[in-house]
């Protein structure tokens, strides 16, 4: 059995549906491209900083979105480090990392040193030391369980207390 052909006017018609959804995509790629430049955190000539080390990255020379197809809305930035000049390097190759302009740097900054605080806060408030560390606390504090349980049990029986780090 033969296999169903287009006749030359609905070849025609096809090409032209093509024709359309060609224009239709490359119409979005434009407007995705200009709304990465319109949302981008840093502009070009701005600085930009790498937020989880709070380290400057460099001066930023182009936003571009990657990879350039209709279906992704990702902004990445191309830009030249501040150690060497005439050399180019990009955000997208890192994804890992999270990059932002210098005010959010610093609100980052300012979160970070609140949480800090309050976990200091909150170490005072359970009464530990800085030069105490929590973890040698617990097992001291079992240590010495330990050894109240043996000293109870004394009647039963001689048992070897157990020995703290640091005795001999």
């Amino acid at each position: 059995m033969p296999y169903p052909r287009l006749t030359d006017e609905e070849q025609i018609e096809l090409e032209s549906h093509r024709g359309s959804l060609d224009i239709a995509k490359k119409a979005t790629i434009a407007w995705l491209d200009a709304k990465a430049l319109e949302k981008a955190s840093v502009k070009p000539g701005e600085l930009l900083f790498n937020l989880d080390t709070y380290r400057l990255v460099g001066e930023v020379k182009r936003v571009y979105r990657y990879p350039e197809d209709d279906r992704t809305f990702n902004v990445n930035y191309e830009y030249e480090p501040p150690c060497s000049r005439n050399c180019i390097d990009n955000t997208s190759r890192q994804s890992c990392v999270e990059f932002g302009s210098k005010a959010e740097c610093v609100q980052r900054m300012r979160y970070e040193s609140k949480r800090l605080a309050q976990r200091a806060n909150d170490m005072v408030r359970y009464e530990y030391r800085n030069d105490e560390n929590p973890i040698e606390r617990a097992f001291n504090e079992a240590i010495e369980f330990l050894n109240r349980a043996q000293r109870r049990a004394k009647k039963y029986g001689h048992r070897r207390p157990i020995k703290q780090r640091g005795d001999k």
